[in-house]
């Protein structure tokens, strides 16, 4: 089998799950979560749009439906369009068991359904979806964005989860060391606690993030002796002599 008919081979593999996905999604009774939603609309967008990315409108933030489509094409952007078609072909064999490729199928179409796919995750945002997409930005160490929302709504600065976790928290947490330092310069509270009353610097400290931790204890106000639910405070989660170096040195002399 050469190229060509390798490519065309999965380009009918392609259509046949992406026909499964809309069946499933709007008359089956198989329920697919919203990050493998965004996943497989990353996929599709990539290979029934190869090379158009790059020329695509990025909507504004508050646009929450258009701007989680646009990350997750983003995200698959620089695959090939047989890596794209045979990402989502894998996806939905993982999410979805029940489809399986009949190669004997009539498929003529290299192009199916596009808007009925590209109108599966849904346009209704709801309130708290702002929030989600803020400490989205943090996470994923999107510095533009992150700086644009809180010139627009600083008030957001220091808001918190429903595991009581700052935008800070979560950048720390991704070892975001960039999205950290902007965080910290436009206001964030180091010293604010999750639900399990840790701070970041507890999260630092945990998995050994050196960098992160110099940074941190470098900040003039933050508290190094915060303890968490179990009485510990950063110190006591790590062995690390370059760590332990950090934080002693950080002390109030």
């Amino acid at each position: 089998m050469d190229k060509n008919e390798i490519d065309i081979e999965m380009g009918k593999k392609f259509n046949s799950a992406a026909a499964f996905v809309v069946g499933a999604s709007q008359y089956g009774d198989m329920k697919i979560c919203q990050s493998d939603q965004l996943k497989l609309y990353g996929f599709y967008k990539q290979s029934t749009c190869f090379g158009e990315f790059s020329s695509t409108y990025k909507p504004s933030f508050w646009n929450f439906a258009a701007t989680r489509k646009y990350w997750a094409w983003e995200a698959q952007s620089k695959l090939t369009k047989y890596q794209a078609m045979s990402g989502y072909v894998e996806l939905v064999k993982s999410i979805l068991p029940k489809w399986k490729y009949d190669p004997k199928a009539s498929n003529s179409s290299t192009n199916p359904m596009t808007k009925t796919v590209s109108k599966y995750i849904s346009d209704d945002a709801k309130e708290e979806d702002k929030l989600d997409m803020f400490f989205g930005l943090a996470r994923d160490n999107k510095i533009e964005e992150l700086i644009s929302v809180l010139e627009s709504t600083p008030s957001l600065i220091n808001t918190t989860d429903d595991e009581k976790r700052t935008a800070l928290h979560w950048a720390v947490d991704r070892d975001n060391l960039e999205a950290t330092q902007r965080l910290l310069e436009l206001g964030s509270d180091v010293n604010l606690r999750d639900i399990d009353g840790c701070t970041v610097l507890h999260y630092a400290v945990n998995v050994e993030n050196i960098k992160m931790v110099a940074l941190l204890c470098d900040q003039t106000n933050i508290n190094l002796n915060v303890k968490d639910v179990d009485d510990l405070t950063p110190i006591e989660y790590s062995e690390n002599t370059e760590i332990l170096t950090l934080i002693r040195e950080a002390q109030p002399k």
